[in-house]
């Protein structure tokens, strides 16, 4: 039998029937048609041709020897179902198929000795998916390379599953809906190009508010594999491989997430985050890209957590653009790595900016190379004796290849257990204060502290040593605290080591006489330390350098807990609207009480007990009014925090304030 003909509104029941040698041997047109164990053969063309609003189901029926395609399914209205059915010997495709009706293909399919052994998924509409839908695995690839657009696109409020095991052979991908790939059962969802060659196809290209969810899948040989534009993307036991440029790239806000995953043999980077970026990267290897393992603006770095590998890369360090002012605008903790951050790869910045009112917190074991750091805010860099935190250049280790930490009016200083080392100046603090403990400056070319204007930060147990310059420099009205023997906490007691620097070991061209007491300088004899030291003993109108008694021997500085200190630092910023944001820096548990003064020394606001919370930034917020509940005017103001640990040690700091 051949050329049978079911039409519009027509319908059969066809069982065991055979369609044998027509041009066509079965059509069904807008029809409703069950085929079961029925034999398509022999047909000039195609076998069985389904179009217009059809239903068709088929149950063990055989494609065998036919001239193009055992099935054509044009039809972009599907319906039905094709099961345990077996195409064989076709001299095309055993199946050509709409990437619509591609939920009809169900389970048990066989497939043997066709030209192409592969199911041919037309991807010729201006939208392929029009509903939400599953594909089966099939034993045999989809070739998505075919129709005349050659790209599937899956619309907003779509969502396609591709389920495993399956291969699909594609041109690229729109998805402004969601794509999920895989099942979670192992790498048996694999996305590739019609060619073992890099860039062979365009990749998974997400728009905004579109979703992609890639699970135990794989994904070779594409232009960049993902590229996210407002998008989420999330990656699970999956692997992105062999891309001509990038194996994810977003712009944007974008969302992604990364957890045991692979990107690996990318012609540049491994992962490129451009535009605002959330989310989390984690127990995932980068490795053999072209580039650095990993592109990522400042803000983004934030993104990376623990897990994760960095083989063999093109450039070894997680490439960090600098090149915004400034680069943080919010606060962010940046994970150690097993590679450095390196801050020089955005030729038109080097340097990274820290906003005012931001926190950035680098956690233990975290390396950053080259460029400079400039902050406005704050500065948490908080290493341990087995992990310091350093900040080293990037190639030669030179003095001055880098230019060093660099605190701003108002900002502040946490570091602890911190190497700076090859920098042009360590640490330049201008009218801010902090707490240093237990950290190295050493091989600067010029000081390894800078003081100016009204700096005030604390050093405790601290390595200043063999700069070029002189070993701290002060200036203005500054007056850090190296050593303070008459206050009652020992977190300042000094315990400094001040050696080996250029002409002098402490350069004091301050108005103010600032505390150096209870350090360690090389040597016990007080007349070859106060020869180390240039102040008002040199020049008429400057301080003097409290430097005695002197440590007798160098302290065991980095092994030694630093104790008694309750609140490190603290900042404020007025927000818009009014209110005014204080973070403070707890080292212990306490509660924080708040005073306010105006330049008249008069306290105009008072909030006992405003805050408990334990280690870690915290954050108050004041409305700007005063006691009797009036908006202070605009001006200069004082804040006074002090911060009580529930067994009684407390830490006062002050910290100016313009209302406007």
């Amino acid at each position: 039998m051949g050329g049978v003909t079911f039409t519009a509104g027509g319908s059969g029941e066809i069982t065991g029937a055979t369609f044998s040698s027509g041009q066509t041997n079965a059509t069904v047109s807008s029809a409703t048609v069950s085929f079961t164990g029925a034999i398509f053969h022999n047909a000039v063309m195609d076998s069985l041709v389904v179009s217009g609003n059809s239903s068709l189901t088929a149950r063990n029926c055989t494609f065998t020897s036919n001239g193009r395609r055992g099935l054509y399914v044009e039809t972009i209205y599907p319906q039905g179902l094709v099961t345990d059915c077996h195409f064989r010997d076709n001299q095309e495709y055993p199946i050509w198929i709409k990437a619509n009706c591609m939920d009809m293909l169900g389970a048990g399919l066989q497939f043997s000795g066709n030209h192409y052994q592969s199911i041919a998924v037309s991807c010729s509409a201006g939208t392929d998916i029009q509903r939400s839908q599953s594909w089966r695995g099939q034993p045999v690839a989809l070739d998505l390379t075919v129709g005349s657009t050659s790209g599937l696109t899956v619309p907003a409020g779509v969502t396609l599953t591709v389920a495993g095991p399956v291969t699909a052979l594609c041109r690229r991908f729109e998805v402004a809906g969601t794509l999920r790939v895989g099942t979670g059962n192992g790498y048996q969802a694999w996305l590739t190009g019609p060619a073992d060659t890099r860039g062979s196809w365009e990749g998974i290209h997400v728009s905004s508010g579109g979703v992609l969810c890639l699970t135990d899948a794989r994904l070779t040989y594409a232009t960049t594999g993902v590229s996210a534009n407002g998008a989420t993307v999330t990656l699970t036991g999956s692997r992105i491989v062999n891309s001509l440029y990038d194996g994810l790239s977003t712009t944007s806000d974008c969302t992604v997430h990364l957890d045991r995953s692979y990107l690996r043999l990318n012609g540049r980077y491994g992962l490129n985050l451009l535009g605002r970026v959330t989310g989390r990267v984690q127990n995932t290897e980068l490795a053999y890209n072209g580039s650095h393992p990993v592109y990522a603006l400042a803000a983004n770095v934030s993104c990376l957590g623990s897990g994760n590998l960095y083989p063999s890369n093109g450039r070894i360090p997680v490439g960090v653009s600098c090149a915004l002012e400034p680069d943080l605008t919010e606060s962010a903790t940046w994970t150690a790595q097993s590679v450095a951050y390196d801050l020089t790869v955005n030729p038109y910045g080097t340097v990274l900016s820290i906003g005012a009112g931001c926190v950035l917190t680098l956690s233990p074991g975290t390396l950053v190379r080259g460029g400079g750091v400039d902050v406005h805010g704050c500065l948490e860099a908080l290493g341990t004796a087995a992990q310091p935190v350093r900040f080293l250049p990037l190639g030669r280790q030179e003095p001055g290849s880098w230019e060093g930490l660099y605190f701003y009016p108002g900002s502040t200083a946490l570091l602890r257990h911190c190497q700076v080392y090859y920098a042009k100046v360590g640490m330049a603090i201008t009218s801010a204060g902090g707490y240093v403990a237990n950290s190295q400056f050493r091989s600067c070319s010029g000081p390894g502290i800078s003081c100016a204007g009204t700096a005030n930060p604390t050093f405790y147990r601290c390595v200043i040593s063999d700069n070029q310059g002189v070993g701290v420099y002060t200036r203005d009205s500054a007056a850090p605290n190296l050593g303070n023997l008459d206050s009652a906490p020992t977190h300042d007691d000094g315990y400094n080591i001040l050696q080996n620097n250029g002409q002098y070991d402490f350069r004091n061209e301050s108005s103010v006489s600032p505390r150096a007491q209870n350090n360690y300088w090389g040597t016990t004899d007080p007349a070859v330390v106060e020869a180390r030291i240039w102040d008002g003993r040199d020049q008429a109108g400057l301080g003097r350098v409290w430097y005695l008694p002197l440590a007798t021997s160098p302290a065991a500085a980095f092994a030694a807990p630093v104790t008694g200190l309750i609140m490190a630092g603290a900042t404020a910023l007025q927000a818009p609207g009014g209110n005014v944001e204080i973070r403070v820096h707890l080292l212990s548990p306490a509660s924080v009480s708040l005073r306010v003064c105006n330049v008249a020394g008069r306290v105009v606001c008072s909030v006992p007990d405003r805050l408990t919370g334990g280690v870690g930034e915290r954050l108050i917020l004041w409305n700007a009014r005063s006691d009797t509940g009036r908006r202070l005017p605009a001006g200069a103001y004082l804040l006074e925090l002090t911060a009580r640990s529930p067994d009684g040690p407390s830490t006062r700091r002050l910290v100016p304030l313009v209302l406007r």
